[in-house]
């Protein structure tokens, strides 16, 4: 997942009052990439917990090891995204 900014940068982001036409423009397309990449990475993570915790009878799911489910997470994000986020929710 590629954020156009940093948490860090969101937060010092200034009210539009203070900012030129041009500056509020780039901000809001700035956030609608930001949102719409949270957005899959949660329905992503979320699918993959659903899976987790709800397996469907009879499929490849309901006979995964927990290993098997670690490999498929592993498979989606690195070890570095899992890490930052957990960085950025303790900040």
């Amino acid at each position: 997942m590629t954020l156009s900014r940093t948490i860090e940068q969101w937060k010092r982001c200034k009210p539009a009052i203070e900012q030129s036409e041009a500056a509020v423009a780039h901000t809001v397309e700035d956030a609608q990439h930001d949102i719409l990449e949270l957005h899959a990475a949660l329905r992503k993570a979320q699918r993959i917990l659903k899976k987790i915790a709800y397996p469907c009878r009879g499929t490849e799911d309901e006979r995964m090891s927990v290993q098997n489910f670690a490999e498929r997470i592993q498979a989606t994000f690195t070890l570095e995204q899992l890490e930052e986020d957990s960085h950025e929710a303790d900040g």
